[in-house]
Formats: C-alpha cells, sequence, structure tokens
C-alpha cells in the first residue's frame, strides 16, 4: 500500500473514531466505555497490520506509528475524562458561627452551593456591632474547646474560601475595637509561636536566683485568662514547676546582659524562655515582678519583641496586671497565628 493510501486509511479511522466518541460523549458514555472503544479501535489496526505497515520503508512505518501513539495520548478521551471529573462537583453545605474575638458568639448562618468553588465573606454583612471593621479570622471548627486550625486571615473587610466537597463548619472571629488597639501597628511584627504551638508546656528553670512561684503562677493565669475569654481556647500555658520537660522555661536570674543605659536587665527571654532579674527588681516588688514577667512572657510566646515600637509590657499590661487592650492584644495574635 503506498504511503498516501496508508493516510487516508488512518484519516478514515480517526474519522469514523471521533463520530463514534460524540456520539458516546452525548449519551454520557463513562471513561470506562470510551476506554473498550479504544480497545476495539487498536484490534482493528492490528487486523490491517499488513496494510498499514506493509510495503513501505521502516522510515513511513514508524510514521504511522507516532501517528497512532499521538492520537490515543491527544485524543477525545483525555478532554473527555477531564470534563468528566469537573462534573462531579457536589452540593454541600457550610454552617458558620461568628464570633466576638473576646465577647464570644454573636450569630450564624449557613451557605448551600456546590463544591470546588470559593465564596468571599464580607464584614458588612455579618452585622457585629463593636468589632475591627477589616479584619476577619476563619478557622476550622473548635473541637473540644479547642481552636480549630487556621483557614484564612483577612485586613480588607473581606475574605475568600475555598468550598470544600463536603458539608463543613466554620468559626469565624472578629477582632474588638472598643478598648482602640492599633491592629495595623501589630500586623508589623510576625508571629513565631513558641515551638510552633499554642498549647505549650512551661517548667521552672533558675539562672543563680530564687523568686516566688506564685508570682510566676499568677503570670501564666492571666495570659491563660486572655486565652480562653469565652469558653473556647485560642491556645494554653500549662506551668507547673514539677515539669522536668517543656516547650519554653520561666525561672529568675541575670544573665549579665546590659541595657542601653549599662544597667541589667529587669528581665530578659531568649527563642524559648525567660527570666525576671529578682536582685535587680527586689522580690517585695510583687507588682513590678509580674509587669517584667507579663511582658517577657508575652514576647517568649508568641515570638515578637517589642510591638509597635514600644516595649511589649507598656502594651499589654499595668501595674502587674494585663489591661483589656492586652487582652485584645494576645487574643488577636493568637487568632492570626498559623500554629496548632
Amino acid at each position: 500500500m503506498k504511503y498516501e493510501e496508508q493516510l487516508s486509511l488512518w484519516e478514515s479511522l480517526r474519522g469514523k473514531t471521533n463520530f463514534i466518541l460524540s456520539i458516546m460523549f452525548v449519551l454520557s458514555a463513562s471513561a470506562v466505555e470510551i476506554n473498550i472503544l479504544f480497545v476495539s479501535i487498536l484490534g482493528l489496526a492490528a487486523a490491517n497490520f499488513d496494510k498499514l505497515f506493509c510495503g513501505c520503508s521502516l522510515k513511513k512505518s514508524l510514521y504511522t506509528i507516532g501517528i497512532l501513539i499521538m492520537f490515543i495520548l491527544g485524543g477525545p478521551l483525555s478532554v473527555l475524562d477531564a470534563n468528566e471529573v469537573e462534573s462531579k462537583s457536589v452540593a454541600v453545605t457550610l454552617k458558620f458561627d461568628v464570633y466576638h474575638s473576646t465577647k464570644g458568639k454573636r450569630s450564624s448562618f449557613n451557605w448551600n452551593g456546590q463544591g470546588r468553588k470559593k465564596i468571599t465573606i464580607k464584614m458588612k454583612e455579618l452585622g457585629v456591632s463593636g468589632v475591627d471593621s477589616r479584619r476577619i479570622v476563619v478557622r476550622e471548627k473548635n473541637q473540644d474547646g479547642k481552636i480549630g486550625k487556621l483557614v484564612e486571615f483577612s485586613v480588607t473587610g473581606e475574605v475568600t474560601i475555598k468550598v470544600p466537597e463536603q458539608d463543613t463548619s466554620y468559626d469565624i472571629f472578629l477582632m474588638n475595637s472598643v478598648n482602640k488597639v492599633n491592629y495595623s501597628c501589630l500586623d508589623q511584627k510576625k508571629i513565631e509561636m513558641v515551638n510552633k504551638k499554642r498549647f505549650i508546656k512551661v517548667i521552672r528553670r533558675d539562672f543563680g536566683q530564687a523568686g516566688s512561684d506564685r508570682i510566676l503562677k499568677n503570670i501564666f493565669k492571666q495570659i491563660n485568662g486572655a486565652l480562653n475569654p469565652f469558653g473556647i481556647k485560642y491556645g494554653y500555658l500549662y506551668y507547673n514547676r514539677s515539669f522536668t520537660e517543656g516547650d519554653m522555661s520561666a525561672g529568675y536570674g541575670d544573665l549579665g546582659e546590659k541595657s542601653i543605659i549599662q544597667q541589667p536587665w529587669l528581665g530578659t527571654h531568649w527563642p524559648n524562655g525567660f527570666v525576671i532579674n529578682s536582685k535587680k527588681i527586689g522580690t517585695e516588688y510583687l507588682k513590678a515582678l509580674r509587669a517584667v514577667g507579663l511582658e517577657e512572657a508575652f514576647e517568649v510566646y508568641f515570638g515578637v519583641d517589642d510591638i509597635c515600637g514600644r516595649e511589649s509590657g507598656f502594651m499589654i499590661q499595668f501595674g502587674g496586671e494585663l489591661t483589656p487592650k492586652g487582652k485584645d492584644i494576645i487574643a488577636y495574635y493568637a487568632l492570626i497565628s498559623p500554629a496548632e
């Protein structure tokens, strides 16, 4: 058979195949049925092997085989499979509970639609007062009283999430605005919670000084209160002097570091621990000890240093007690952190 006749036969086979495939596509044929059809076509080609591949040069025979391979790999089957998969989106229901960051649940709503798409949630449609107008945090539904994984966080007044292929529940958190926290300046710091965890164990570790365990317990009690404002725990610091291993350490000591005025620091910290300089402060000054401890513990836990251009202590506490603004800051950092 001449080479031109071979091409004519291939074109005839291809045309008939595309015609049959078009009919099966209209009839919603499955991918398995299409595969069966291709096997049949290959069988027809094999039956005419001598006509297709004999009587011509080896180069032309290989070229003809190449046409067959390209047809199979690039033909309608791959397109049909893609369309078939794409069409399998399912109807889903998304459930949302909306929370004020420090006051608790404010509302709920459902969204019904198809999976594999995206939806946008807008602040103005949530109808919650007393919250920052631009910040929205979406997290997976809390489990056992503990916050879920971070899904999306936005500072634009709206947030877009991808719709999963199954019914799913989410928690939306909106930031308290009553205490006039400057959230924009807080965003200038990158948060990296200690050991990338929010539920951590804290051990006691001193460096040549003694100090009251009661002070340390009070510090962690205050921070834990800010992390659990209404029943959902954003995190927790489990402190116990008997712990021998943990994610973070706390204690008393002077590591010899000096301030810019060449005076020992009242406290200092490193990536997974801190000390309060009880000798410099004086063990009788309980408020000052707590104030220093709150600042150092906050900075270690969130992996930040001197927020909004000031020492963190001035931003979160006064007289050894967390301020309302300080509690908002702790809640915000915990809510936007991806740590688990």
